[in-house]
């Protein structure tokens, strides 16, 4: 697995907690190199300064949020906040990248 998992698609939040930046509908896009990686929200910066670990495939700024992969069909990822007990702040995202030489 790779950024590119993150990187080369477009994500559309599926369902958001409460108290998350994220509503459902926005469009999530990732950008950058595994020690920097940025996450847009409907094309405006929403989270900076994020690393790519490649182990465990995920994105995370240490004591703010980790991002993952949680399906694969649909591929989903998931944001948490991590300095927060809740997950009010959360949000998943569907893969929206249209398949590759079809429709």
């Amino acid at each position: 697995m790779s950024l590119k998992e993150y990187t080369n698609n477009t994500w559309r939040v599926k369902s958001a907690g409460p108290l998350s930046t994220c509503k459902p509908g926005d469009q999530i896009n990732f950008s950058g190199v595994p020690d920097k990686v940025s996450i847009y929200r409907n094309k405006v910066i929403a989270y900076q300064d994020g690393r790519y670990h490649e182990i465990t495939n995920t994105i995370k700024r240490e004591n703010d949020y980790v991002i993952m992969m949680i399906g694969e069909f649909p591929q989903l990822i998931t944001f948490n906040q991590q300095d927060s007990d809740s997950d009010d702040g959360s949000w998943t995202a569907e893969d929206q990248t249209p398949a590759a030489g079809g429709g």
